[in-house]
C-alpha cells in the first residue's frame, strides 16, 4: 500500500473548514482527526471492511477510536480516520523529581531541572517533566524544586 496526502484536524468545535497547518500545536482538551487516504497496491484486494486492523504506535489503543470513511467496492482504495482527545497526564501518574521519565530521581534530573530554570530547556505546560519538576506542587518550578530534588538524591 501507500500512504497518500494526510491532514490533522481540530476537531474540537465541529467539523473545521481547513486542516492544520505547520506550526499548529496540539492542545489538551482537543479533540483532532487525522485523516490519510490508502492506496493498496496491484492484486490487493481485501474482502471485506471488518478485515483492516489499524493501530497508532506510542498511544494505547483505548486511547483513539478509528473508522474507514471512504472505500472503494473492491478496496483499492479507502480514507482512513483517527480521533483522540489530548490530556494532561496527572500528577498522580508522575514520580516526583523524575523529569526524564526513567523510575529514578537521580543527578540526570537534577541537572534537567537546572537546565529547566535558566531557560534552556522547556517542556509543554502541563507536560509529565514539568508535573514531575513541581515538587512541591505549588504549580510553579523554582529553586525551592531545586533544593527539593537534591534532598530526594541525598537521601534526605
Amino acid at each position: 500500500y501507500s500512504l497518500g496526502i494526510c491532514y490533522w484536524y481540530d476537531i474540537t468545535d465541529g467539523e473545521p473548514e481547513f486542516a492544520m497547518s505547520n506550526g499548529d500545536v496540539f492542545q489538551i482538551g482537543h479533540t483532532y482527526r487525522f485523516k490519510a487516504k490508502i492506496s493498496l497496491y496491484g492484486d490487493t484486494v481485501l474482502a471485506a471492511k471488518e478485515d483492516i486492523s489499524v493501530a497508532l504506535n506510542g498511544i494505547d489503543a483505548d486511547s483513539y477510536t478509528w473508522t474507514i470513511s471512504e472505500y472503494s467496492q473492491i478496496y483499492e482504495n479507502m480514507v482512513i480516520c483517527f480521533e483522540f482527545e489530548c490530556k494532561e497526564e496527572t500528577q498522580g501518574d508522575v514520580l516526583l523529581g523524575d523529569i526524564n521519565g526513567d523510575g529514578e530521581v537521580n543527578a540526570k534530573d537534577s541537572n534537567l531541572l537546572k537546565q529547566m530554570l535558566s531557560g534552556s530547556i522547556e517542556f509543554p505546560a502541563g507536560s509529565r517533566e514539568n508535573l514531575a519538576a513541581d515538587i512541591n506542587g505549588d504549580g510553579e518550578i523554582s529553586a525551592k524544586d531545586s533544593n527539593l530534588i537534591k534532598q530526594i538524591i541525598s537521601g534526605l
